[in-house]
């Protein structure tokens, strides 16, 4: 057998996923992914939006977006309020992203998120971090 390896259409990709989401169901067998995206926008122009999934009692933020020119008025904590608050209307218990070093580390920590992971040099001089909340309310000491 002679294989080779070459780059993949995106149809060829999308395959490839599923054959894999296939053998996850193999294990997990009511695995769903539901995809979650919003978007502000202010007269008709879009300001920021968020994407993310929610699976197996988790929601996977990847992007968190605000127009430069309209950030600090609050509208990234409203799009990360929402999403947590629709994860947890459909039963999700915890929430996971990453960030770099440039990005939003800060904010995250603000809302409650913990770093779990961090990866050095990523890019060269910065860093990748990975950060976790649980989405569950804690109840207040009597």
């Amino acid at each position: 057998m002679t294989s080779t390896i070459r780059v993949a259409s995106h149809a060829e990709a999308d395959w490839v996923a599923a054959r894999l989401f296939a053998f996850n169901r193999t294990t997990v067998p009511a695995l769903e992914i539901v995809p979650l995206q919003w978007v502000i926008e202010d007269a008709g122009v879009l300001i920021g939006g968020l994407s993310a999934e929610l699976y197996l009692g988790w929601l996977s933020i990847h992007v968190l977006w605000v127009d430069e020119a309209v950030r600090h008025r609050g509208l990234g904590t409203r799009l990360l309020r929402h999403a947590e608050d629709a994860a947890r209307a459909q039963g999700a218990h915890s929430a996971f992203l990453d960030t770099f070093d440039w990005q939003a580390l800060a904010f995250y920590r603000r809302h409650g998120y913990a770093c779990f992971g961090t990866l050095d040099d990523f890019p060269p001089g910065h860093a990748r971090h990975f950060l976790r909340k649980s989405l569950v309310a804690v109840d207040a000491p009597l």
